[in-house]
């Protein structure tokens, strides 16, 4: 069943996060370069805007840790919510440089206080970046991967080692136990 209706053919939802009973959807228009989170607090049944304190979107990535809600404007900063998302306030040191998009969250299940971010979009920089206090500050790598390699989408293994999918060297996926530095 159907229980989201997009403004249309040209938007797409591109991250959808659920936690209990509460759902957020993350809803881009990229014709216009727009964007919205919504909010659910009823598994869906009805929805609500929720970016107060967000400029206007596109967004890119969205999660949300014990403590947190983040959220990446898509080139631009990450923002932070204290994790109901119906505030949106920046962080001060975003784990990405001005122009370079977050393309995923993954949380450490054996330290949650340790985040992981994946800033693919074909800049330089781009690579994972690592939190070891909850997302006030952040420092990357890029060891280990090709020349070329976006970073994309980042989870945890049961196993603790980090996967990470990357574009432009052939769609690789690389594991890590090493990055919990």
């Amino acid at each position: 069943a159907r229980i989201l209706e997009t403004e249309g053919p040209l938007s797409s939802t591109d991250s959808l996060w659920l936690e209990g009973s509460a759902a957020f959807a993350v809803v881009n228009t990229p014709a216009t370069a727009s964007g919205k989170l919504l909010r659910s607090s009823d598994r869906g049944a009805t929805w609500s805007e929720s970016s107060s304190g967000l400029p206007g979107g596109p967004y890119r990535a969205f999660f949300a840790t014990p403590t947190r809600t983040l959220i990446n404007h898509c080139f631009g900063d990450v923002f932070a919510s204290d994790g109901t998302g119906a505030a949106f306030a920046p962080l001060n040191a975003a784990p990405a440089d001005a122009g370079v998009c977050v393309s995923g969250f993954a949380i450490d299940p054996a330290a949650p206080a340790r985040l992981f971010a994946s800033s693919g979009a074909g800049a330089p920089n781009d690579g994972v970046l690592i939190s070891l206090d909850d997302g006030a500050t952040w420092a990357g790598s890029r060891a280990g991967l090709p020349a070329g390699a976006i970073p994309g989408p980042l989870a945890f293994g049961a196993d603790g080692r980090l996967w990470l999918g990357v574009s432009g060297s052939g769609g690789d996926i690389f594991t890590s136990n090493n990055l919990k530095q």
